[in-house]
Order: C-alpha cells, then structure tokens, then sequence
C-alpha cells in the first residue's frame, strides 16, 4: 500500500451563507469579492471576522440591516480545511491509513486552542495520523462564505502558524508521493524546508497550484522553476490557476491547445479542472477529456472544495494503477457531490 506524505496548514474554515444584504456588508466591509481569496493580516481582523460571521441567529432586539428580526445567517458551519487535507479526504480509506499530515499546531499561554485541537481531531478522524509541531501563536483560520441566491463564495484566509515548520524525518517515512500546497511555498521556514526537499529529486511530489491569487512574484517564480526543472510528478489546479503560471493557455485549457502544451513533457500527470466544462488530464503521455455533468443551479450548494476532491481522486488513482479515463470519471463524479453538500472536503469509503 502506497505511503502519502502531506503538508499544509492546520486550517480551520468557518464557513456560512448569508443573506444577500448582510453578504454585501461583508463585502464592503473586507473588501472581498466573490471568487476572490484575500489575506487579512492580525489576528484582530479574524476576531471580528469572526464576530460578523458567527453573529446571534436573530437580532431580537432592533432592526438590522435586512430589516427587523432578521436572520444574520442562513447556515453555518466549521470545518477542517487547506488544499491537501481535502485531497487527502479524497482518496480510499486505505490509502489514508498509511497518510501523515504534517501542520503546525498554534499554541497560546501553553495550551492548544479549540480551532487547533479540532482540527487535530479532524485529521485524525479520516485514519492519517498527525505529525503536528507546535508554534506559538494564533491558528490559521479561512472564511468561506457565499450569499444567499448565490454559491459563489468569498475567500476570506487568516495565515497564521501555517509557514513556522521545525523538520521533519521525511527518511524514516519514505513516502511514495508527496502533497505539497503552493501556498505552503510562500514563505517561512517551511517553504525553506519544503524547496529542499522538492530540489532534492528523492521523492515524487504532487503539487496543487492552490489559488491563482497567490501565483504572483517570487511564489510563481517558483513553481515555474519547479516545473521546469521536472521536480515535479504530478500537477493539479483549475483554469485560472494553470492560466496564472502558464499565460499563454488562454481559455482554452480542456480544448486542443491544452492537449499540445507543453505541461504534458514537464510532469507525468496533469489535472485542470474546469467547472461546468469538466476536466482534462495528461496521464504518462495520454490526453484524457471528461466533459462534466451539470448540475441544476439550484442543486448547488457550495462552490469551495470540488477541485481539491479532484486532485486527491487523481493522485489516488495514479498511486492505485487505475485506468486514466476511470479515473477521471470518479474525480468528476466526487466534485460534482461536493457542489450539493455545505462541507468543503468528502471522506471517500474505501
């Protein structure tokens, strides 16, 4: 059985849908769009976040800004959140038993905090085991949150501890694949610790692109040098983030000018997503095309999650010697379920 080695940050997502007058003030407020994923730095700014979010469910006492005892939220939820955890949540239960999931744990006046021992307890529940380290300072938390008459969700990420990484006996596991974020490049001691072990060519590396608004500058730089360099075994990410890193693929990612790129002799295996048009992969040399299933737009329910179940299918049926074309079959039937549940990540029997 195949050993996964994945890094990313012990993110806690808040998620919620608001109605539409209480989702505009969130906007104006924070300056976030939907679709976009913006950064807040200080921890003051997730607090009230966080205030604004998780209000009382009824304003009892005076009108609000829907008007007199108005519901501040239509749903809400916590989650168990970052890019590998989903893709991880992906795959069989029997490949996860053999996973570890490497985080940074926030810690305050010496003790865990509840979003950081619940994300812990979250890890554990999906049968990976926890290899955490332990960093003062606040827990990563994101915001995901979509209006009422719309799915479209507004990223809203708190960074926290998720750069601080103090090593890691990456020998002693010897994984056959590695998952790494793009966001965990950005910078900090694990980027550091990170790029060393990707340059190192010791290991197969699965990368997903993250977000095409962190593909910028130095990080781009990066990932493109990685690339180049063919450190890279397998690459996942959706239309905007491939277009961010390779500019020239216009929009036509799952049509005949994906299939003739370049990325096809740069990694083995290549995923892009892309929503309501499907997904398109190379697979050793092999192009494979999936057209998507469309979704009623009232059956659609959450917008965040579904290119990472993708990825985590793909990497699984790569890891299980699957045939490409059922493989892409699953990625696109487990992202579609994702559309139709509040939660961001799916837990794959085995």
């Amino acid at each position: 059985m195949a050993r996964i080695l994945a890094f990313g940050p012990s993110m806690v997502n808040i998620w919620a849908t608001l109605p539409d007058c209480r989702f505009a003030e969130l906007r104006s407020r924070f300056g976030a769009a939907p679709g976009d994923w913006v950064q807040v730095k200080g921890y003051e700014v997730a607090e009230e976040l966080l205030r604004f979010v998780i209000a009382g469910e009824t304003d009892e006492s005076a009108p609000g800004p829907c008007g007199a005892h108005s519901t501040r939220y239509v749903q809400r939820g916590v989650s168990a959140g970052s890019s590998t955890l989903g893709m991880l949540s992906a795959m069989p239960g029997s490949l996860r038993r053999q996973a570890a999931y490497a985080s940074a744990t926030a810690v305050l006046d010496g003790g865990i905090g509840s979003f950081s021992s619940y994300f812990a307890a979250e890890v554990l529940k999906t049968g990976a085991s926890h290899l955490a380290f332990m960093v003062n300072g606040h827990c990563p938390v994101c915001f995901v949150v979509s209006s009422q008459h719309d799915s479209e969700k507004v990223l809203i990420s708190y960074r926290g501890v998720s750069d601080e990484f103090a090593g890691c006996d990456v020998d002693t596991l010897s994984p056959d694949l590695i998952v790494v974020d793009s966001y965990e490049l950005s910078g900090g001691s694990l980027a550091d610790f990170l790029h060393i072990l990707i340059s190192a060519r010791r290991y197969k590396i699965a990368l997903s692109l993250g977000s095409h608004t962190i593909l910028r500058g130095e990080l781009l730089e990066r990932v493109r040098s990685y690339l180049e360099q063919r450190l890279i075994h397998i690459l996942c990410g959706n239309t905007r983030e491939y277009q961010a890193v390779f500019p020239e693929l216009g929009t036509a990612l799952v049509d005949p000018q994906f299939r003739g790129h370049r990325v096809g002799r740069l990694v083995p295996y290549a995923l892009v997503t892309d929503g309501p048009r499907g997904m398109a992969a190379y697979w050793a040399g092999i192009y494979v095309r999936r057209v998507a299933d469309v979704l009623d737009p009232d059956e659609i329910v959450n917008t965040s999650g579904p290119g990472d179940t993708a990825a985590g299918v793909f990497c699984a049926s790569i890891l299980q010697g699957l045939d490409p074309a059922d493989a892409l079959t699953m990625a696109c039937d487990r992202a579609r379920q994702v559309l139709t549940v509040g939660a961001s990540r799916l837990e794959c029997a085995d």
